[in-house]
């Protein structure tokens, strides 16, 4: 009995003295939320490396468009993170290019290949493309929140 009581002393002891120490306040977080990131053109490469351990993770982009897509009424956008020069020298890097769903009613204004537009939304995986000359390519699945046609800028 003398060997419980003097374990559960030492456990209170070192109890008080952890309160102590941290001005009287004991913080537990049992939370399983991951912390939700924002992907922007300094990091986004980073993210495109594994879209599926992003998925949900915000994004805040400006980006080329280059294809436009309608396929069974699901809109999207094919789009690279880059100039014109940069997708000619290197299209199929899947770390720059990605896929853009979008609602066609909340567009302000019509977007064609060779826009650049500003896009928020979140990573929602990967989108499985199959080009022109039957080459196959996964790139980021982004589902926009809002898309705006801005100036493309060298």
């Amino acid at each position: 009995m003398g060997l419980k009581a003097a374990v559960v002393a030492a456990i209170v002891l070192l109890a008080i003295g952890y309160i102590a120490l941290n001005g009287g306040e004991i913080n537990i977080d049992f939370s399983t939320n991951k912390a939700s990131n924002t992907w922007t053109a300094g990091n986004f490469t980073q993210a495109a490396g594994d879209p599926m351990s992003h998925k949900g993770d915000k994004v805040d982009l400006k980006l080329l468009v280059f294809n436009k897509l309608d396929i069974s009424g699901l809109k999207g956008y094919e789009a690279y993170l880059g100039t014109v020069q940069q997708l000619q020298q290197n299209p199929m890097d899947p770390t720059r290019r990605v896929y853009v769903s979008y609602d066609p009613s909340k567009l302000p204004e019509p977007i064609e290949p060779g826009n650049c537009i500003h896009v928020t939304g979140q990573i929602q995986g990967v989108a499985h493309i199959t080009t022109q000359d039957n080459s196959h390519i996964n790139v980021t699945y982004i589902k926009s929140s809002t898309i705006e046609k801005v100036p493309c800028s060298p």
